[in-house]
């Protein structure tokens, strides 16, 4: 296999058209990533709507199961309080 020579020295065309792609690639990939900040900025703010639905299901168990002891706890003294005044 023969190795081919590596030019040497560049013309100011040649640097001039590496410039222009690089400057295009760089633009390139920030015009990328400005996209992809955009998506995921979107994609967060759905997740955080998600986020807020079960936190709101959450406080609403919570507070059912508070109800729920609360109740409980009436019927218990009630029933007690029944059982005292029968056992007489």
């Amino acid at each position: 296999m023969v190795a081919k020579s590596q030019r040497t020295s560049w013309s100011d065309e040649r640097l001039d058209g590496l410039n222009v792609m690089i400057r295009e690639s760089v633009l390139d990939t920030k015009r990328d990533l400005s996209e992809l900040r955009l998506a995921v900025d979107q994609r967060f703010r759905e997740v955080d709507k998600r986020i807020d639905q079960v936190d709101r299901r959450i406080d609403s168990v919570q507070q059912t199961l508070i109800l729920g002891l609360f109740a409980f706890i009436c019927v218990l003294i009630v029933g007690l309080s029944f059982v005292s005044l029968v056992g007489r």
